[in-house]
């Protein structure tokens, strides 16, 4: 024999220890045979579920056994009846020789698929609320995020009308340049007629004279250069300007204008309606009356009072033959406009205040789409 014990059939015992790389058993006949993991050789295989439930109810303790005494050194191990009602699959029944009485026994190494599946469902769960931390964290970012992002547009945008204004400001400068150094209102001898002071021994050119720049007649002032004025400029009557460069906002009369306006370039009114041409009215509500013709390639119908919508789309169920819409836009005079996306005859009428009804001539088998308009 290769072994001190060799048996040619089975063995049979009541209780067994192994140790080594092969992992054995012994089944209720007390026949000794080798655990298998082969998928081949298993079949209903059914994943365990609520296994971190299953660890959660175990209780691990220290103990000695009934024969050992108090000072003997403690094992380590779970109690059969805490299993049995949960997971009676890991434990079985044993005689001890010389008793009738049944014990329970736990197969350990059953256990090892419940833990390994306890750790999956435990990570998983780990992993939801990391997902629901970062979201909660992101949500309470966003708007200060969203602040940061509109502070560097602001500022962005208050550097660009600084780079605007500097630039009409270095163009004026060399505007002033090619004027030359007039010193109006600076000194005696600058004044219109007068030969400008120089000293002895200086080469300074001869500084023009105010009549060759400004032509003053009795009620007219005429400029033959570039102008540039620092402060305010009044003009109490009719001025003819070829081309005029303003940083800034020009008021005449109620009418504002305003060029590096927050939103861009504005054109307001500060009280009444706005009228172009005698023939558009805007008032201050953004409402607009033409005279004419409007002519455009799409009209896109928007507001924020879905109440007071003057267009929209409705479904007329299958098996009806009409539906009623509810709008503040339409009035006994009011015109109606109805288009289906199908090929039946449809009609809309004014049903009553703040109402109106599109019907069909005939119960349709499908819902029918209906778009429709409303024109006072």
């Amino acid at each position: 024999p290769l072994q001190k014990l060799q048996v040619a059939g089975r063995i049979r015992m009541d209780t067994w220890t192994a140790d080594g790389d092969t992992a054995v058993y012994k089944n209720a006949s007390g026949d000794i045979g080798l655990t298998s993991s082969d998928v081949r050789l298993k079949k209903n295989l059914t994943p365990i579920t609520n296994a971190l439930a299953i660890v959660k109810s175990l209780n691990a303790y220290t103990y000695n056994t009934v024969e050992e005494s108090d000072d003997a050194k403690k094992r380590l191990g779970l109690v059969a009846q805490d299993l049995l009602p949960i997971l009676p699959e890991a434990t079985f029944k044993f005689n001890v020789k010389g008793s009738d009485e049944e014990y329970y026994g736990i197969h350990y190494e059953k256990l090892t698929a419940v833990l390994a599946q306890a750790i999956k469902e435990q990570e998983i769960k780990i992993d939801e609320v990391t997902g629901e931390v970062k979201s909660i964290t992101d949500t309470q970012q966003t708007p200060e995020i969203s602040e940061t992002s509109e502070i560097l547009a602001s500022q962005s945008r208050d550097m660009a009308t600084f780079a605007s204004r500097l630039d009409l400001v270095e163009s004026q400068l060399g505007l002033l340049g090619q004027l030359g150094p007039l010193g109006i209102g600076t000194s005696a001898s600058n004044v219109a007629g007068a030969e400008p002071s120089v000293g002895v021994g200086s080469s300074a050119p001869s500084l023009p004279k105010l009549e060759d720049i400004f032509a003053i007649s009795d009620k007219d002032i005429s400029v033959d250069r570039d102008l540039v004025v620092y402060k305010n400029f009044n003009a109490l009557g009719l001025s003819t300007f070829l081309d005029v460069v303003i940083t800034g906002k020009i008021t005449t009369g109620l009418l504002v204008i305003d060029g590096l306006g927050e939103k861009g370039a504005s054109l307001a009114t500060m009280a009444g309606d706005m009228v172009l041409q005698n023939t558009v009215t805007i008032d201050s509500k953004g409402n607009v009356m033409i005279l004419g013709q409007v002519t455009t390639q799409k009209i896109n119908v928007k507001g924020p009072d879905v109440a007071a919508a003057s267009a929209g789309k409705v479904v007329i169920p299958a098996g009806t033959t009409s539906v009623k819409v509810s709008t503040t836009a339409v009035t006994n005079i009011s015109l109606i406009y109805a288009t289906p996306n199908a090929p039946v005859v449809v009609g809309a009428k004014y049903s009553g205040e703040k109402e109106l009804e599109i019907m069909l001539n005939a119960p349709a088998l499908e819902d029918t789409e209906v778009n429709w308009w409303v024109v006072n």
